[in-house]
């Protein structure tokens, strides 16, 4: 078997389900989202896991990431959002150096954002929204040399928006497509470097302390879909200067 789709059975009583379906040694996809798994069992081997690509444990009850998830070293997907997930975010992702889908959303995670998790360069899709993170984005942001939809909106980041945009320029001109950082603390004010992403699709800065006036370079971005960008003090488009 290759394939295991449970979603929305009901498995609350179930305590072995991670020790049943990872004893399947040709499993590249376990999707349990939404099972009524209230709990991650104990520790266990997985060492006969090694073909498991996509790991789906989304909207159910857990307390925290379980450290087992760090031991598959395969995967290239992990969904675990809406899963009630507390304190900070762990740094062993950064052993699942294959992660190209990390989705996070919607949970109490509470902490900075870790490095370990900028050094997935093959990150294409992270989604951080909806949590509580807090403080700045490291400059090590600029290593996610492959990541197209960047989310962490909704959550007390804070730091300069043109820093950010700064360090992105560096690893993702041509793959950045979407990038939401609605809803935080962001401050500062746009700059030109922002028309050097050419590929952006959408694009929410809104409900920031961001300021100033809007660049005019923002019309270079020929890809553009959705832009939302309502600041506290809006000064107007920037003219380019003749």
């Amino acid at each position: 078997m290759k394939y295991l789709d449970l979603s929305s059975a009901d498995l609350h009583k179930a305590n072995d389900w991670v020790q049943v379906a990872l004893k399947l040694p040709s499993l590249l996809e376990l999707h349990l989202s939404a099972c009524g798994l209230e709990d991650y069992p104990s520790p266990i081997s997985v060492n006969s896991t090694k073909s498991l690509v996509v790991l789906d444990l989304s909207s159910n009850r857990f307390s925290s990431v379980p450290k087992w998830i760090s031991s598959l070293h395969g995967l290239v997907s992990i969904d675990l959002s809406f899963c009630f997930l507390e304190g900070p975010i762990p740094d062993y992702f950064g052993n699942t150096s294959f992660l190209e889908v990390l989705d996070l959303s919607w949970n109490h995670l509470n902490s900075s954002i870790l490095n370990s998790l900028y050094s997935l360069n093959r990150l294409q899709f992270l989604s951080l929204s909806s949590n509580q993170l807090q403080g700045t984005i490291s400059s090590a942001i600029g290593n996610l040399s492959s990541v197209t939809h960047l989310d962490l909106s909704n959550n007390k980041i804070e730091g300069g928006i043109s820093e950010i945009l700064q360090s992105l320029s560096r690893c993702c001109l041509d793959s950045l497509e979407s990038l939401d950082m609605t809803n935080n603390q962001l401050s500062g004010h746009l700059t030109d470097q922002l028309g050097q992403f050419k590929n952006l699709s959408y694009l929410s800065l809104a409900q920031n302390k961001i300021s100033g006036p809007i660049p005019s370079s923002i019309g270079e971005l020929s890809s553009l879909k959705f832009l939302q960008i309502l600041f506290e003090s809006i000064i107007g488009v920037e003219r380019t200067r003749g």
